[in-house]
């Protein structure tokens, strides 16, 4: 299995956007690049972040893509308990 260092100035990260980063890198070299997971998933994770940082820093949010991205997680959740 491919293994990745993540270098940063503390871990781990306390929350927030840095931490959905790392994981997102992660996701990418470790299941993504190996074909274990779909590149969709990282879209939809990028999306994901994308959402949350808005809703963080910005104050914008809607229900319609929370919704979205509670049925896109349900799916890749139900894609990776299938063998």
């Amino acid at each position: 299995m491919k293994k990745i260092l993540i270098v940063t100035y503390y871990w781990p990260p306390s929350g927030g956007i840095g931490v959905h980063r790392c994981l997102k890198f992660a996701v990418e070299a470790l299941l993504v690049d190996e074909g274990l997971v779909d590149k969709k998933v990282l879209e939809v994770f990028s999306y994901a972040m994308d959402l949350r940082e808005g809703a963080d820093y910005g104050s914008i949010y809607d229900e319609d893509s929370a919704r979205f991205l509670i049925d896109a997680a349900e799916r890749i959740l139900e894609g990776m308990k299938s063998p």
